[in-house]
């Protein structure tokens, strides 16, 4: 059974931002806009930068939320 009361890793928790960011993107690029596939190009660029960089601005951000404090 999951222990709904343990919050996702850190990691986890930056996959499924990210993951539902460019999701909803697609989606709504699909949908209603065009316009909108710029958000996930967005997230991408972001993407890249975190992975050459070392440095991911949502590492930062998780654990100030409420559901990461202990």
């Amino acid at each position: 059974m999951l222990k709904t009361s343990v919050p996702f890793h850190l990691f986890r928790q930056v996959l499924i931002v990210v993951g539902s960011l460019v999701l909803c993107g697609v989606l709504l690029g699909y949908f209603i806009s065009p316009k909108w596939f710029i958000l996930s190009g967005i997230i991408g660029i972001g993407m890249v930068f975190s992975g050459v960089s070392g440095f991911c601005s949502l590492l930062k951000i998780l654990p100030l939320c409420p559901w990461n404090k202990k």
